[in-house]
């Protein structure tokens, strides 16, 4: 695995990121997630959650502010947002924490991770390794080839999803996927509108104006997600639940 450059860091995640309408949508999504595993008795409703590859730790704090017992491990060293700071682990990978902390873990989220894995097979065979307790694994990852871009390339993106794709992937790792869907709808129209005429995604992402238009979009992505999350509809992001097999 490896970790963004300080440019890459730089544009994933400038100050005020996370009150985009992308992360606010997002936020909500792994969050109906988890507490719809915790109903199915995949995870409970208190368990150890922790977010490998959590960046800058946006996810972490977000979701801590809804009740999740949540951790973060990062390989960089990106700034650390205060609100998540006493919760994450930067500068180590999420193998060699503490052998006590990886003990108390039950859930796992990879959250627009493995894409930058060349061979995530191997890596997440290596993390259940290390985490013994864990029951239940979220995975989030970007769909759809065809909506392959320059902002993948950027950003050192081995690959885009489809769902038989990641749920292939999760078996290889002796994983049982229970719920794997695609999200952003919307959003992967737009996507694959811009492949049709030529023109390339920014990169470079800007911190959120118009806050109130940023809530309101969110709003309905989430919406969309509600509505026809489960049908075979192409998204721009793939979400995945899954067991872990005996």
């Amino acid at each position: 695995m490896s970790d963004f450059d300080k440019k890459q860091a730089d544009d994933a995640y400038p100050e005020g990121i996370e009150h985009g309408f992308w992360s606010i949508a997002r936020h909500r999504i792994v969050d109906r997630a988890l507490r719809n595993a915790a109903q199915a008795g995949l995870r409970s409703v208190s368990g150890h959650i922790l977010e490998v590859g959590c960046g800058p730790g946006i996810v972490v704090a977000a979701l801590r502010t809804r009740g999740h017992c949540v951790w973060g491990v990062e390989l960089g060293t990106p700034t650390i947002r205060a609100a998540a700071a006493p919760y994450v682990t930067a500068g180590a990978n999420a193998q060699d924490l503490a052998q006590p902390f990886r003990h108390r873990i039950e859930t796992i989220m990879l959250l627009d991770v493995i894409e930058h894995i060349e061979d995530d097979i191997s890596f997440l065979g290596s993390l259940l390794s290390a985490y013994p307790s864990c029951r239940c694994v979220l995975v989030t990852v970007p769909a759809r080839y065809e909506v392959w871009s320059n902002y993948d390339e950027h950003f050192n993106h081995f690959r885009r999803y489809t769902r038989a794709m990641l749920n292939r992937l999760l078996e290889q790792a002796h994983l049982k996927p229970v719920t794997t869907r695609y999200f952003f709808h919307s959003l992967y129209l737009a996507a694959w509108l811009l492949n049709a005429v030529g023109r390339k995604r920014e990169v470079a992402l800007r911190p959120p104006s118009m806050l109130v238009v940023q809530r309101l979009i969110a709003l309905g992505l989430g919406l969309e997600d509600r509505l026809i999350g489960s049908l075979p509809i192409p998204g721009l992001s793939l979400l995945s639940v899954a067991s872990v097999q005996p």
